[in-house]
């Protein structure tokens, strides 16, 4: 860590690939010493599939059960007393990343719509604060550990409204026949 912090605090920027060096090292020692961990070639492998799910995407606990806040747009039905809200799932990669392009697209208007609501100082600190969305994408059986542990009533499937336990049951037919 020495040098890192010596760099910072001469002003020097690290290179990307020395920085990515010093946080492993680090990450090396921490498992060493912190959690008694001696395989570190393990911690590596491990460390480096990371890596490779992160560039895909991939996120198997991305979905947090009863009601999954990070599936950021959320198909909404609002009529007189009727309310749901269904998190919105796409079955292709380009639909999932078309989808981002759309939302994306809308960030100006809500970001002038915070503004009017709340000020400009609350609204920038939101979009400030605010991660960037991306696709993620997760396997089947995350999926369904996900679904089963949730509490909506519905979810849109490629723009299809579909019942979560019928939802289920689908996916479960899925894996049966591939069997």
């Amino acid at each position: 860590m020495l040098p890192k912090a010596e760099a910072e605090q001469e002003g020097e920027q690290i290179p990307p690939e020395l920085k990515t060096e010093l946080e492993d090292i680090d990450e090396d020692v921490r498992a060493e010493t912190v959690f008694g961990i001696t395989d570190l070639d393990a911690v590596r492998r491990a460390r480096e599939m990371k890596r490779r799910w992160d560039a895909a995407g991939y996120a198997p606990g991305a979905l947090s059960p009863p009601w999954w806040p990070e599936a950021e747009n959320k198909w909404v039905h609002a009529k007189g007393a009727e309310y749901i809200e269904a998190p919105q799932l796409f079955t292709t990669a380009a639909a999932a990343e078309e989808e981002c392009r759309v939302l994306e697209r809308s960030m100006p208007e809500a970001y002038l719509q915070l503004v009017d609501r709340y000020g400009e100082a609350d609204a920038s600190k939101a979009f400030d604060n605010t991660v960037p969305l991306r696709a993620v994408w997760t396997d089947r059986d995350s999926l369904l550990d996900s679904l089963e542990d949730s509490d909506f009533l519905c979810l849109m499937v490629d723009g299809v409204l579909k019942l979560r336990r019928m939802f289920i049951e689908e996916l479960r037919e899925q894996v049966k026949r591939e069997q």
